[in-house]
């Protein structure tokens, strides 16, 4: 599945339709998913059923629920290049975008 293909409300019901199936999977009721993760489980039913849109905390709160936390840890944590001969390069502070306005005028005096 290319997520790139999909709009924003198609990749929603990917993500629930998922999050069921690994909660059928586990054999967890909706209730019982609630209490394990602290959300209320009529937010996860009408995402689930409804599609409707979800706070990130409650993915993660989900999440806890199933007993798969670490797998958001694993989108999104970053984890530079081991280099053996330990030239990690720092990451830079700030990314300025490139001002082509200023480059294609001409200096000063060159008019």
């Amino acid at each position: 599945m290319d997520l790139n293909n999909m709009n924003d409300e198609q990749i929603l019901e990917f993500i629930s339709q998922n999050l069921e199936k690994k909660r059928l999977s586990k054999k967890v009721s909706s209730e019982e998913l609630a209490n394990k993760g602290g959300h209320v489980s009529q937010t996860y039913s009408n995402f689930i059923n409804k599609n409707t849109n979800i706070r990130v905390v409650t993915l993660v709160q989900i999440l806890r629920g199933l007993g798969e936390l670490e797998k958001l840890q694993n989108i999104i944590e970053f984890k530079e290049p081991f280099s053996p001969l330990g030239n990690n390069s720092e990451l830079p502070k700030r990314i300025r975008s490139s001002d082509k306005k200023t480059t294609d005028r001409p200096k000063w005096g060159d008019e």
